[in-house]
């Protein structure tokens, strides 16, 4: 069976306009799982955006893929650039669709589509790319981004980035500061209220403790102690009314995909997805919701001690990569499995346990 991936990465360039939703990174991550998995299916990638787009996806392990990039973001351009490549390939079996806004393109084809952020594929992707956090890097990395070797550092690790809410983020920092925890928190420069959570932390004394980058968090993750996922709701919907539900599941997705990315780079996490945490977790990192005071009630007790960090990755470390194997053959199953068909045991056995 060849199926053909539609990958759509986060890019800044296309995060300005709000109309849409942009692309994930956890669009690049599953397909780069699933192209980096042997089976006896033949997969390839299509990468949708800028030059910037095919930087972050070779990032996140896209290695081999084809690029388009319509004009003005034009679904019929895009149609017609894929028709022409398709021309010159192996017709495809499947589409894996990967962002919902790609979803009409992929119905032009007479294949069927695939579409991971409508599965249950949340609770399984997410744990099978990645590397190790090499902690032989965090003394450069740190120096790299202007923070002192013993400073605790909180990630903030929404994804795609622009879903970053930086003003609750200022907010947990503050918090953590008056209860006599002082951190650095590291940010993307595209999250959403990134003016507010400034003036604030420049209001209270604490410009010092933010740093903005443009590059993904979880590159710097050898240099990172902690990290949170802050929404809950995406801040498009709170600003542009109710958006479509297959965007909202979308991000749903995307965003236990960006806590369990930092998990598998063994680093605690904080967020409200119960689903991203192995259970043995959930007392210490499921917040009640995803207001500050409860992210930072959480953040506490980890940010004050190093022996409940350590505990914490010891979880993380033995419970994230002996399942990975068995989690990509599952994914896989449900990308290509015929009507019927019974999933493998031994898979479902390990991806049950998560």
């Amino acid at each position: 069976m060849h199926l053909l991936h539609l990958v759509e990465p986060w890019s800044q360039t296309r995060a300005e306009p709000l109309e849409r939703i942009a692309g994930t990174d956890a669009a690049a991550e599953g397909a780069a799982a699933c192209l980096a998995t042997a089976s006896y299916h033949t997969h390839a990638a299509l990468i949708v955006g800028p030059r910037s787009a095919e930087i972050r996806a070779r990032a996140l392990g896209v290695r081999t893929f084809d690029t388009v990039c319509p004009i003005h973001d034009s679904r019929k351009h895009g149609v017609s650039l894929l028709r022409r490549l398709l021309a010159h390939r192996t017709s495809p079996d499947r589409i894996v669709v990967w962002s919902s806004h790609l979803d009409s393109w992929a119905q032009q084809f007479d294949v069927q589509i695939v579409r991971p952020w409508e599965s249950e594929l949340k609770d399984v992707t997410a744990r099978i790319s990645g590397e190790r956090t090499q902690t032989h890097l965090r003394s450069a990395m740190r120096t790299n981004l202007g923070i002192e070797d013993d400073a605790i550092v909180i990630a903030l690790a929404d994804d795609p980035p622009m879903e970053a809410d930086l003003w609750t983020f200022a907010a947990v920092l503050s918090m953590l500061e008056t209860a006599g925890a002082p951190v650095i928190g590291v940010a993307p420069m595209a999250a959403h209220q990134r003016g507010r959570g400034r003036r604030f932390l420049r209001t209270h004394g604490l410009s010092q403790n933010l740093v903005l980058i443009d590059e993904p968090i979880w590159a710097f993750s050898p240099a990172i102690d902690l990290a949170v996922v802050t929404t809950g709701t995406s801040s498009q919907a709170r600003e542009f009314g109710e958006m479509p539900a297959s965007s909202a599941r979308e991000f749903s997705w995307s965003r236990v995909m960006a806590a369990e990315r930092m998990q598998f780079r063994g680093v605690p996490t904080i967020t409200v997805d119960a689903i991203a945490i192995p259970a043995a977790l959930h007392s210490q990192a499921v917040a009640f919701d995803g207001r500050a005071s409860s992210l930072a009630g959480k953040l506490l007790p980890l940010a004050e001690s190093a022996l409940a960090r350590r505990d914490f990755k010891d979880v993380l470390t033995n419970g994230v990569p002996a399942h990975a194997k068995a989690l990509a053959s599952h994914l896989l199953w449900q990308l290509t499995a015929m009507p019927g068909e019974a999933a493998p045991s031994d898979a479902l056995q390990e991806a049950s346990e998560q």
